[in-house]
């Protein structure tokens, strides 16, 4: 993905760029880019500082040496610790960048070779990365709790729409009190209401017709890794058009699509059947599919034999692939595409270029299988 700079033998295009850096010329795009950096750089500074802020404070109040260190690091991975303007921009910039790239897609060589075995299609690469920096906006967004707040406003907006409706009957008021609890139930963030079947089962005793919202809070919640499923199969999974004799395939291509359907899953729910010793991960669905199982979880869904706990999806966004990790993966790719930059303008070689964005990607995947 080329960041928007120009060499300067390219004459034609040499009279539109805002400003100069060693023979480069930047223009909207390129600026774009380098804002782009700049805020992922200051989002790392803040949960870097974060690890170091309250030490003292965590020393003196008589924790132990593991719950200090648990408190902290919950503190520096946690979703919210960015402030919102921040969040905006970044993900504004960021998808500015990838998505503006598309219109300089014509300037990326088709091929190069590396090896007599490894000759990379950049511009099937150049779209990969497009989708790459859309990935991590999505993951972003979902940690940082964009689409629970946007529900939980149209989920607000609706029962007042309803309350109003109702208004002239005299039991409006006990209904929009019945509704107002609910909604405060009927949150799309996993982590505020179904960390746990039990805590399912208090809000259906509790509430009664809770039920209907706390269904309605699974199916949205859901969407996301379906959604997530269906992205990366569109994106990163090899097609008719995959060449499996080019090594690039095995360097790039299949470690991507692994890193990307690993992540995936595991915003699956588990599914925790009525025997407490037997639980499945939702996940497996997926990787080992059988009708048998899909039955199965169809039959013992419609008598209520089995709850959903998202408590391994929240240990994996908070202990693996947590926010910092995300935003060093965006930064790192923002990073990759600017060196392919410098090698299609020929200021660094191919090969070096290739050779350090291979051991990115690896360095940055192997957490996910290794962790």
């Amino acid at each position: 993905m080329l960041l928007g700079i120009q060499n300067g033998n390219e004459k034609s295009l040499s009279e539109n760029y805002w400003f100069k850096v060693w023979g480069l010329r930047f223009r909207w795009h390129g600026t774009m880019g380098i804002l782009s950096t700049l805020l992922l750089l200051m989002a790392q500074l803040i949960h870097c500082s974060s690890y170091y802020g309250d030490d003292d404070d965590l020393s003196n109040s008589g924790a132990t040496d593991t719950n200090i260190l648990v408190r902290v690091h919950q503190k520096a991975t946690s979703p919210t610790i960015l402030p919102v303007w921040l969040q905006i921009a970044i993900v504004t910039c960021t998808l500015t960048t990838a998505i503006g790239s598309y219109s300089l897609l014509h300037q990326v060589p088709t091929s190069s070779k590396i090896t007599s075995w490894i000759i990379p299609p950049h511009k099937e690469a150049f779209k990969r990365t497009v989708a790459i920096v859309g990935y991590l906006n999505l993951r972003l967004i979902h940690e940082w709790q964009w689409f629970s707040w946007s529900f939980e406003k149209l989920l607000s907006l609706c029962y007042t729409i309803m309350s109003y409706l109702s208004s002239s009957s005299s039991s409006s008021t006990e209904g929009h009190d019945l509704s107002s609890e609910e909604m405060n139930v009927t949150t799309m963030h996993h982590t505020a209401w179904c960390n746990s079947s039990e805590q399912g089962n208090i809000y259906d005793s509790e509430y009664g017709s809770c039920q209907s919202s706390f269904k309605l809070s699974f199916i949205v919640n859901i969407l996301f890794p379906l959604s997530l499923l269906v992205y990366n199969h569109r994106h990163f999974t090899p097609n008719g058009i995959t060449n499996w004799k080019n090594g690039n395939t095995w360097i790039f291509v299949i470690p991507m699509w692994i890193a990307f359907n690993i992540d995936t899953l595991h915003q699956f729910p588990s599914i925790l059947q009525s025997s407490p010793s037997s639980s499945i991960s939702f996940n497996s669905m997926f990787i080992i599919p059988s009708m048998k199982k899909i039955n199965s979880l169809v039959g013992r869904l419609n008598m209520k034999e089995i709850d959903f706990t998202w408590n391994n999806v929240n240990h994996w966004n908070t202990n693996v692939v947590d926010v910092p990790y995300l935003l060093l993966t965006l930064l790192s790719s923002l990073l990759v595409a600017f060196l392919f930059t410098l090698a299609f303008r020929g200021i660094l070689h191919i090969r070096k270029c290739y050779w350090i964005a291979t051991i990115v990607v690896w360095m940055l995947a192997v957490r996910l299988v290794f962790h």
